[in-house]
């Protein structure tokens, strides 16, 4: 809580998306309070997790350097939710070199143009085309504040340099240009020229491997180094006014003796305040000389009774020691018991599993007698179930039997009736004759 760190540099360490939103954790509970300068350049995290992280680190009032160079900040859309985040850092210094933000350029121009606290953008790297850079041709007209402007390595040509260029002529704050490789030819080179004769307060303009001849970098060189000596004359006049404030005043002498005056009266009433509080202090000390005396009594007597609680005490650690001895034999003992009944509770285990192997084998024969009954009981039951039928039949066939021979029965009664009937009749036809 106490760290006076004020620059931290972890570029091209890997932390992530996690790392840096940690990073910015830090930073909010005001861990690294004292922070000024940041570069987390090439740290291998998206929009998403820096839009947290500028989010945290915008409670902090101390950040002037923002250097995050070679991340994917590309947002789909999504950098104007920056844009109060922004406002409320005090950055001077904002680097976002390659960070793929051509498709986002329109809306970080918008965030930074009416910034009052950043005077040094870094886009540099990020495929800016002249489609972009439009949003920057106003620039010098609208943002007072900036003083370094670094967009090299983009492509940006000459139809929309040129509008920004010919901005630059009531601009007295922008003073540092980098369009290092770029597309320029001589229409930006021509405006070039035109301003730095109209602005003598651009210190440096790098416009470096574009289309514009020798001669005319040689001319913008020249320019510039002109300028570099009329800063230096400017200084001359400001120098001058400083002086003046500093020539000889006699009023003010007056002033200062007056108050030399008034500092020894002090001085004096000091000493003698100074004087009287020492005899007070003298008279104290007499009266603690007798106090002493007591507390020294009352210390010899604690002493003593801090020597009785002393031996006591070696009394008590002495019965502890010996207790915990009879504690640790007890202990033992219980130990051993502990293991003889275990050596006993695994004979009983084992003898258990012997019972169990010998009843599970007893109940296998039962369980095999008992299936072998149940299967000649089913056999039984079928042979009475045959017999049961067979039965039915020869009963059966006995009545049809019973039945026939009663017809047989009463068939002969029958011929026997005819017979004698017969009998008869041939025995009256007999007698008649």
């Amino acid at each position: 809580m106490n760290c006076k760190l004020k620059i931290l540099d972890i570029s091209r360490n890997p932390i992530g998306n996690n790392g840096i939103i940690s990073l910015g954790n830090c930073i909010a509970r005001i861990q690294l309070k004292e922070i000024t300068s940041l570069d987390v350049s090439e740290c291998s995290f998206t929009f998403e997790s820096f839009l947290i992280f500028i989010k945290k680190i915008s409670k902090a009032q101390k950040i002037e350097t923002l250097v995050a160079n070679k991340n994917n900040l590309s947002s789909n859309g999504r950098w104007h939710l920056l844009d109060d985040f922004f406002k409320r850092l005090p950055l001077k210094s904002l680097s976002l070199g390659s960070c793929h933000l051509n498709h986002d350029i329109k809306e970080i121009a918008d965030i930074f143009k009416i910034n009052s606290t950043i005077k040094f953008l870094d886009l540099s790297h990020n495929n800016i085309t002249d489609e972009f850079f439009e949003y920057f041709q106003t620039y010098p007209l609208e943002n007072l504040s900036l003083e370094e402007f670094d967009v090299s390595s983009n492509y940006i040509s000459d139809k929309s340099a040129s509008v920004f260029f010919k901005n630059l002529i009531d601009n007295y704050t922008l003073i540092k240009l980098n369009f290092f490789d770029n597309h320029l030819e001589n229409a930006s080179a021509d405006a070039i020229i035109d301003i730095l004769r109209k602005n003598n307060y651009i210190l440096s303009l790098n416009v470096n491997c574009n289309n514009i001849g020798i001669k005319v970098l040689q001319e913008i060189k020249e320019k510039i180094q002109n300028n570099k000596m009329m800063k230096k004359g400017r200084y001359v006049p400001k120098l001058r006014n400083e002086l003046k404030c500093l020539e000889f005043n006699p009023s003010e002498v007056k002033l200062l003796k007056n108050k030399i005056i008034n500092v020894n009266k002090e001085a004096q009433y000091l000493y003698k305040k100074y004087i009287e509080e020492v005899k007070v202090l003298e008279n104290k000390k007499k009266h603690n000389l007798k106090d002493t005396k007591t507390v020294n009594f009352l210390q010899q007597k604690i002493e003593k009774n801090l020597n009785i609680i002393e031996y006591e005490s070696k009394k008590i650690k002495e019965d502890e020691i010996r207790e915990n001895q009879e504690f640790e034999e007890k202990m033992d003992s219980l130990k051993k018991n502990i293991d003889l009944l275990k050596i006993e509770i695994e004979e009983i285990n084992n003898i258990k599993g012997d019972l169990k192997f010998k009843y599970n084998e007893e109940i296998g024969l039962l369980k095999s007698t008992y299936n072998e009954t149940l299967q000649k009981e089913e056999i039984i039951k079928l042979d009475i179930k045959s017999i049961k039928s067979d039965l039915l039949k020869m009963k059966k066939l006995y009545e049809q039997k019973y039945k026939y021979l009663e017809k047989l029965k009463s068939s002969i009664s029958l011929n026997i009736k005819n017979k004698n009937s017969d009998l008869k009749f041939i025995s009256n036809n007999i007698i008649f004759k």
